[in-house]
């Protein structure tokens, strides 16, 4: 994706390179490497449309975006990412889970935050476990848990005081029916082709060993040039024990945990 007011490096973007893979052509038939780089060739060209192709080459092909140098302006207009994962009744408290401490324990903290991002104007995505009640059984999912989410019960709303804040009018909804959602990177980067640029993804919510790890991994290998937080005060798996041994494998992974 191109970035407002920057310039990138020639060569192939991770989008083509992504379809390129899924077409089975990075480095199949045809391809030409020269002083390191790589290219594709097309056999049907001639000698002289060839060498242009392997002159244009010289620059190496990344399977991601390089960070892009921005402007001190570009800089300030930066802005930071706060995903709440599926902080809703059925995972907190008197839903199909029943109460979960924990997680009834950070709704001060997790609302502190998430009006604190949105009063400095910064971007609010929240997720919400959605599981359609003729569907949920055909899940690989409903081998190990029971229904729960389903939409227009209690259960599947955002939990407490943070239903407040975390509506479509103040928020991104993202609705999702697994752990992780695909949807997720691919709305932040609807946000940057519109010129948006973001200094620093945080992941809140709950459970840390389970909906947040995923999505955080997806988010973590989405992102590379961003740094990926997670803050102990909003996040909480089923047990106390449980949190802390998953912050600290993140931690160990490369993830900024606040502590």
């Amino acid at each position: 994706m191109e970035h407002e007011g920057s310039t990138r490096r020639a060569g192939v973007s991770r989008r083509d390179f992504m379809c390129m893979a899924a077409a089975g052509s990075v480095l199949g038939a045809g391809a030409v490497l020269a002083g390191g780089a790589q290219a594709f060739a097309d056999p049907s060209k001639g000698a002289g449309e060839g060498a242009a192709a392997t002159a244009a080459a010289e620059e190496p092909l990344y399977p991601y975006e390089l960070p892009v140098t921005v402007t001190k302006q570009e800089q300030r207009e930066k802005k930071r990412v706060l995903v709440v994962v599926d902080y809703q009744v059925d995972f907190v408290n008197g839903g199909v889970f029943g109460e979960v401490a924990p997680a009834l324990a950070i709704e001060d903290a997790l609302y502190d935050q998430i009006k604190q991002y949105q009063d400095a104007g910064d971007i609010v995505v929240y997720t919400k476990d959605t599981h359609p009640a003729d569907a949920y059984e055909h899940t690989r999912e409903a081998t190990f848990n029971p229904p729960h989410c389903i939409p227009g019960t209690e259960g599947w709303e955002i939990y407490g005081k943070c239903r407040e804040l975390l509506t479509p009018e103040k928020a991104t909804l993202v609705m999702k029916g697994t752990y992780g959602s695909k949807d997720l990177p691919a709305i932040l980067e609807a946000m940057r082709s519109q010129g948006m640029a973001f200094e620093s993804i945080e992941i809140a919510g709950v459970s840390t060993t389970c909906r947040v790890l995923h999505n955080a991994v997806i988010l973590y290998n989405w992102f590379p040039e961003l740094p990926i937080v997670v803050d102990s005060r909003t996040t909480a798996s089923y047990t106390d024990e449980k949190t802390l041994e998953q912050l600290r494998v993140l931690e160990g992974q490369g993830f900024i945990v606040k502590w």
